[in-house]
């Protein structure tokens, strides 16, 4: 059982009378994702009810609402806050949230000082290469390209005729630990695929899963029944939770209760199997919710762990 506490960049922007300000995950070196088609905000401008901006230095996309709109992008009544831009959709905390693409895209991060990505809600994403370079030496110290393609069959039947499916989730453990170092990963894929979080950071240990640990969707859809028992439904995103068990020494249960109360209030990224063909299901991008030691004996200590993810 391992957590991550993601890389984080700050963005600011600095008008007239205004500062805007947003966090997001990695360093961002360069991309190849492209932006929603908006005009880039002007603060000497006009807008219009309906009218989006994209904010550059921010990397986020406004909406005006309402009309002969002179106001600052802060004033939240003549504004509406969409969200990040397209190329950083995969760098915000909301895993629900996506970059599209198609076919195929780059990216390069800062990969100073970490071991481990890891890519969450990909959608239509066929592989995925992932190239650490040392910058002080030029030289190619990790490079592996993963096929994310899901079979799933239990028969010849199903090996022929049943469809492709991708998966979800990727957890990459291997990266060397460098002090001037960059990511290069490439993703391949069909029209519209899509990346909803890239996740980088220093892994850290809280202790070996247990069998018990189990995986569970909270979903937010909605499902309206009429008077004559019809049903609509309304598909909404959905989160992970996990109720995991772990194993820990107890000469290392005060470390792992303060590397818990170090992370709480904040996101982070949890993989219960690390397993090269684990379960990705019990990977997720979230918070602790509950947490507890009990020493049950004077060696080791079993400890429950409820992560929920983020939608």
């Amino acid at each position: 059982m391992t957590y991550v506490k993601p890389i984080r960049q700050n963005y600011e922007a600095v008008y007239t009378n205004f500062t805007l300000q947003k966090s997001y995950f990695n360093r961002l070196i360069s991309t190849t994702f492209t932006d929603e088609n908006y005009p880039t905000y002007d603060e000497t401008a006009t807008y219009n009810t309906g009218d989006f901006v994209i904010e550059t230095n921010t990397h986020s996309i406004y909406r005006s609402a309402k009309d002969s709109n002179t106001s600052p992008l802060d004033d939240e009544t003549s504004w509406v806050n969409y969200g990040a831009a397209n190329s950083f959709k995969m760098f915000d905390e909301v895993a629900n949230t996506q970059s599209r693409f198609d076919t195929t895209v780059t990216i390069e991060i800062e990969a100073n000082w970490y071991d481990t990505v890891s890519f969450l809600n990909l959608k239509n994403v066929t592989t995925v290469q992932v190239v650490q370079t040392d910058l002080d030496t030029n030289t190619v110290m990790f490079d592996e390209t993963y096929n994310l393609s899901d079979y799933g069959v239990q028969s010849l039947y199903e090996y022929w005729y049943k469809p492709v499916r991708f998966k979800g989730e990727l957890f990459i453990a291997g990266l060397r630990f460098l002090g001037n170092a960059k990511l290069t990963i490439t993703f391949n894929g069909s029209t519209e695929a899509y990346v909803g979080a890239v996740v980088t950071g220093m892994r850290q240990d809280l202790g070996c899963t247990l069998y018990g640990t189990s995986v569970r969707i909270k979903d937010y859809s909605i499902y309206k029944e009429d008077a004559f028992g019809n049903m609509t439904f309304e598909r909404r995103p959905f989160a992970r939770i996990i109720n995991a068990k772990a194993s820990i020494d107890n000469t290392m249960a005060d470390y792992v209760f303060q590397a818990v109360a170090d992370i709480r209030g904040e996101v982070s990224l949890f993989s219960a199997d690390e397993r090269d063909e684990g379960y990705t299901s019990l990977t997720t991008l979230g918070y602790i919710k509950e947490f507890e030691i009990p020493f049950e004996n004077p060696v080791k200590s079993k400890i429950p762990i409820t992560i929920v993810g983020v939608a």
